[in-house]
């Protein structure tokens, strides 16, 4: 630098160029070693040295897996208060010789589609005017926001740290109430920080936009059963079934989910004695559990029918007919498996 020759001036920025992006490869290198926690030291360095919020992105989530969990919500805080999304224009254009798309970063060249990738608009209109590229272009990276947001919750919970997290969580939903990606993600996480008034109400906003989706039903019988809310999962499995009678993961689950409520009446009966008073409530209990069977008899006759060769559900199957006294229908698929 102490040169004032033209000729160095580009050596020189050449030189500088390679030492900053030093940094950022070594990282790349500890963390494919899975050495998150030296990864996430060295993002950091070549954070500072660049200024490209990428690579504190990238150290947030190197802290995550290194359980470095404070590091990592402050980090994640940081990216989102400094505005983070990872979205940038890109500037692309229809490769007429080969038809490849080559993304142009740190001097290399990796073909991978259709378009070709530029970092920059001159370098684009450039290739456009000499005629080797048609079709000029601006595309958008997808925002890493909810990604972002993901490794935030994750953290947050581990720091006890969740009203904060919250708070950034409503930010980021008030500044893009439009983003599909965002809304489905942050319906997840309210989940996993306890919000149930807040989750239950992007559940409904969900279901006002798509009414007829059987996996977004489905969906909310995962998340409902996860939740505990066992009732609502019921709920939605029949319904995720009323739109596709054919989903067989809902069968499955909602068959699952009752016959758990045959656990609590079963240790019931088990546990009565021989008064006249316990032998009403052990008919009592008999009942409930025959009316459960019935409910629950056409799922697992239908998950049977396309799936004969489960031998947990056949067995089920076959018990509940014989409890229920129906002895035919036992018999016609035992001779289905004896075959």
């Amino acid at each position: 630098n102490s040169y004032d020759a033209s000729s160095f001036a580009g050596r020189v920025a050449d030189i500088e160029a390679q030492l900053t992006g030093l940094s950022a490869k070594a990282a790349v290198g500890e963390f494919n070693k899975k050495n998150f926690a030296e990864a996430a030291k060295l993002y950091k360095v070549a954070y500072k040295a660049t200024q490209d919020t990428i690579h504190l992105f990238n150290a947030a989530k190197s802290h995550l897996l290194a359980k470095e969990y404070h590091d990592s919500f402050d980090t994640y805080s940081r990216l989102y208060y400094m505005g983070f999304t990872a979205s940038k224009f890109r500037y692309a254009a229809t490769n007429v010789q080969s038809g490849k798309k080559e993304v142009f970063a740190n001097n290399e060249t990796v073909f991978t589609g259709i378009e070709e990738v530029f970092n920059t608009s001159a370098a684009r209109n450039t290739a456009v005017n000499q005629g080797t590229h048609k079709k000029p272009e601006k595309v958008v990276a997808s925002s890493k926001v909810p990604e972002l947001l993901r490794g935030l919750t994750t953290a947050a919970i581990q720091v006890n740290k969740q009203h904060a997290a919250v708070t950034i969580i409503d930010d980021a939903l008030a500044k893009r109430p439009n983003d599909k990606a965002l809304i489905n993600q942050v319906f997840h996480l309210y989940r996993q920080l306890g919000e149930k008034a807040k989750y239950n109400r992007i559940m409904d906003l969900l279901i006002q936009e798509s009414p007829n989706d059987p996996t977004l039903f489905y969906n909310f019988g995962v998340s409902s059963s996860q939740s505990n809310d066992l009732a609502r999962a019921k709920e939605f499995y029949k319904k995720t079934l009323a739109l596709d009678p054919n989903h067989l993961n809902a069968k499955s689950n909602l068959a699952n989910l009752l016959l758990d409520e045959e656990t609590t009446i079963v240790e019931e009966m088990n546990s009565l004695g021989m008064s006249a008073a316990e032998d009403k409530r052990y008919d009592e209990l008999k009942k409930e559990r025959t009316k459960l069977y019935n409910e629950v008899l056409p799922y697992l006759e239908s998950i049977v029918e396309t799936q004969p060769q489960n031998k947990d559900w056949v067995k089920k199957l076959m018990s509940i007919y014989s409890y229920i006294g129906q002895d035919t229908k036992m018999a016609i698929l035992q001779e289905k498996i004896d075959e």
